[in-house]
């Protein structure tokens, strides 16, 4: 009879960790999970022979009589592939998962509170963004639990929505902002691009002729130059200046603009 995919089932080889700190499973648990018709001391004895898997690194035993044993994800995840039957394969997926849960768990920071901390967090995580955004949508499909996880998640989001929408904004623009993009992550009333460099200018950010930051703002590391040359259709090269706001710039003019 096969094992229904529950999250009732899941639960019995759910992963927990040891008094070190280590993901652990229930070898006797996963026997149960498996479904095998070998008993359960001849199963394990054999199978740490066959693959010979290491006492107290690969498995710890909790009883001298062998009936309780815990065994390491790893350990768990190749037991479950060598029983090559379809609980297997299902106790297998559902350890991939709880690991690159665990991992991104570890990987991804919290959940910004401030516009300062956004910042902060922004260059440093994106890739485990990235990261912890696939492991969700894996937990989602993978078991009812992770979407009740997901669920609080977004109830999280709503909370801190002014510094989620402005890591989102950031995160699609890159790591230098053009002044378009600044004034829409800002989005101060009647400040579009334009509006934004006259109260630069205003502001002493920007000089009044070349529209450049000034120098010391520059040195500070909140604004980059991109020059460029192009020549038109008269063969006439043109230079043109470009000014990117860095993450460090766009923090200090939401408290310069914001005042």
């Amino acid at each position: 009879m096969t094992t229904p995919l529950s999250p009732e089932n899941l639960t019995l080889i759910a992963p927990r960790k040891s008094a070190g700190g280590r993901d652990i499973v229930s070898a006797r648990a996963l026997h149960q999970f498996l479904e095998v018709a070998t008993r359960y001391n001849d199963w394990f004895r054999r199978r740490v022979e066959e693959y010979r898997f290491v006492e107290n690194r690969d498995y710890s035993k909790l009883s001298t009589d062998n009936q309780e044993v815990v065994i390491t994800l790893d350990m768990a995840k190749e037991l479950a592939m060598v029983e090559r039957n379809e609980q297997g394969q299902r106790a297998r997926h559902y350890f991939i998962a709880c690991e690159k849960q665990l991992r991104s768990a570890l990987a991804s920071p919290a959940l910004p509170s401030t516009y300062a901390d956004a910042l902060r967090q922004l260059a440093d995580s994106v890739e485990a963004r990235q990261r912890s955004e696939q492991a969700l949508q894996l937990q989602v499909q993978a078991t009812t639990q992770a979407r009740h996880e997901l669920q609080t998640v977004q109830q999280v989001v709503e909370a801190q929505q002014p510094a989620v929408e402005l890591v989102a904004a950031v995160f699609a623009a890159g790591d230098l902002l053009d002044l378009e993009t600044v004034a829409k992550t800002l989005a101060l009333p009647g400040l579009g691009r334009t509006n934004l460099v006259k109260r630069l200018v205003d502001e002493k950010v920007l000089t009044k002729d070349s529209k450049l930051p000034y120098q010391p703002l520059v040195n500070q590391g909140y604004f980059q130059v991109r020059h460029k040359t192009h020549t038109d259709a008269g063969g006439r090269t043109h230079a043109t200046a470009q000014v990117m706001v860095t993450m460090r710039g766009l923090d200090f003019l939401r408290r310069r603009l914001g005042r």
